[in-house]
């Protein structure tokens, strides 16, 4: 009896010390879709924020991160979510687990055009969103 009072409070003091530094549960890519089609980004940045977009082990999560940071405008962050995004879709790692996209590449595109013209930087919008244009209507294409 004492043996398995031990354990239980060693395994407590575990768990608690793993919630004091800080350490989030995994959230699933599922619960992401779930919480980005309710509009709640601030419980996604909860799941996906403390790795960094670096970390992610996914494009689609990568992609989810952007999202929710471009929904709640947090612009240093997002653009450099988004310069992490982009090198993995130039790598041809299109993936995502948002909205039933095929390819997160023209979403990317069209976070970093919307920020840029809030940010009044007119002239790098207009790029981005010309991108954008050109990769729906490629993607488009492709999928016929």
């Amino acid at each position: 009896m004492y043996v398995v009072s031990m354990r239980l409070i060693a395994l407590a003091a575990v768990l608690f010390a793993a919630l004091a530094s800080g350490v989030h549960a995994r959230i699933s890519d599922r619960q992401i879709a779930d919480l980005a089609g309710n509009s709640e980004f601030l419980q996604m940045l909860d799941g996906l924020e403390p790795e960094g977009p670096s970390k992610l082990s996914s494009t689609g999560r990568v992609h989810a991160l952007c999202f929710a940071y471009s929904r709640i405008k947090r612009y240093r962050k997002l653009l450099d979510c988004l310069d992490e995004l982009d090198a993995r879709l130039k790598k041809g790692d299109t993936e995502t687990i948002l909205f039933a996209l095929e390819d997160a590449t023209p979403d990317s595109l069209l976070m970093r055009a919307a920020a840029l013209v809030d940010l009044a930087r007119y002239t790098e919008a207009v790029t981005a969103g010309a991108a954008a244009l050109e990769a729906g209507l490629a993607l488009e294409a492709e999928l016929g």
